[in-house]
């Protein structure tokens, strides 16, 4: 699944902003013992790279529970997903067919006599939002939101 999107310059501001607030907060929770008030968090934050504050916060949503493989699964059975939030959205991050002492939701109950023959997936440049499990030839309809397909 290769992407061809880019994202606008605008959510590329709002990203940068939003991870610049999120280490701020990482630094206030750091630096409690010290005092030291969130408006100098953010000052400091806005000299920061945020490179390796992306790739630690990104590690944290996307981390691999090993007990629990990401993509096995067969759809003749129940489905259930493991999701994550990344900056309000919620994202599928691995699915399997057992549930698991993890947050996990249904995604697919199989019905008997309706045979599985298309999978839609709704994503964005961050990753993949829905699944859709179709027995009929018609594309599901999928609520707009901006940059989703």
């Amino acid at each position: 699944m290769s992407y061809n999107f880019y994202p606008l310059a605008i959510e590329v501001e709002q990203r940068r902003q939003w991870l610049q607030s999120n280490l701020a907060l990482t630094l206030l929770c750091t630096l409690q013992p010290f005092a030291i008030p969130l408006e100098i968090c953010q000052l400091i934050a806005e000299y920061c790279s945020l490179r390796k504050h992306t790739i630690a916060t990104a590690k944290t949503f996307w981390q691999e529970d090993l007990s629990m493989p990401d993509h096995e699964f067969n759809i003749s059975n129940e489905l259930w997903a493991r999701r994550v939030k990344l900056k309000g959205v919620q994202y599928i991050a691995g699915l399997t067919n057992k549930t698991t002492y993890q947050p996990t939701s249904l995604i697919h109950a199989p019905s008997l006599g309706k045979e599985v023959n298309s999978l839609y997936m709704a994503e964005d440049h961050s990753g993949l939002q829905e699944l859709f499990f179709i027995s009929s030839p018609e594309i599901p309809v999928v609520k707009y939101r901006p940059n989703l397909w």
